[in-house]
């Protein structure tokens, strides 16, 4: 790794002299937010585009996920808040990578070393600090790992079932990946306080339509018992609750 960032800081130095370099280099212990994040984020991209071969970009989607989840951890040691981006841009290339196993010149060994890598980054996130989107980004790992253990389709759907896994019947590019990962997880996601937060991974985004009519739902089932609050009608229903509630209060209990 040292050696690519040394060619990138050396390129640098040839297209804008030393300044430029200085800033790559300074930029790489930088975190979201910090002037240089996006510095750092262009030099990671560079060394990508550099790469031409399947198990080179593998190696280096690992360490840029690797990255990422050390970023999270820094951030949330200072006390702030990962957003959700971060938590895609982990996913992005974990995704990619995922992909390439498959085009390696050793695919078996590829998927060993991915899933040695999301099992290190899954302990990682083990002792950190309770955060919505750290105990996200856990069960994503955990998810993986559970599909990389798969032999059999029945597994893979039981693992896979309400979305979340990094597979796709064609390969897909980054910037495909980011926008898909944005298109599927909720609004708002990691932050408690935000609509759109489920608390659990995966969990597949419902329409605004959907969650009214489920909430309806609910309210009328607990209706029927009598005892059921006005302000409780029209909120998202936890799977089953609306049935026991509503007849517990119809038999009086």
């Amino acid at each position: 790794m040292a050696i690519k960032i040394i060619s990138i800081i050396a390129a640098l130095a040839t297209l804008f002299g030393g300044a430029g370099a200085g800033t790559v280099y300074a930029a790489q212990s930088s975190l979201p937010g910090d002037a240089l994040y996006p510095v750092k984020i262009w030099s990671e991209e560079v060394r990508l585009d550099a790469s031409q071969d399947p198990d080179q970009d593998l190696a280096l989607h690992l360490v840029f996920a690797d990255r990422r989840i050390g970023e999270m951890l820094a951030l949330t040691q200072q006390g702030q808040a990962p957003d959700n981006e971060l938590n895609i841009a982990l996913q992005t290339h974990l995704w990619m990578a995922a992909q390439l196993t498959g085009s390696c010149e050793d695919p078996l060994q590829a998927q060993a070393m991915l899933r040695t890598r999301l099992m290190s980054q899954e302990m990682k996130l083990t002792h950190a600090p309770e955060d919505a989107l750290m105990t996200q980004t856990r069960a994503m790992l955990r998810q993986q790992i559970q599909l990389m253990e798969c032999t059999t389709e029945d597994c893979e759907q039981q693992v896979c079932e309400g979305g979340g896994c990094l597979t796709g019947d064609s390969l897909m590019t980054q910037d495909q990946i980011r926008e898909q990962l944005r298109t599927d997880q909720p609004e708002g996601a990691g932050n408690p306080d935000a609509n759109g937060f489920t608390g659990n991974y995966p969990e597949p985004q419902q329409g605004k339509d959907e969650q009214e009519e489920s909430g309806t739902d609910n309210g009328s089932q607990n209706g029927m018992g009598g005892n059921q609050n006005a302000d409780q009608i029209g909120k998202t229903p936890v799977p089953g609750d609306g049935q026991q509630n509503g007849n517990g209060n119809g038999n009086g209990k």
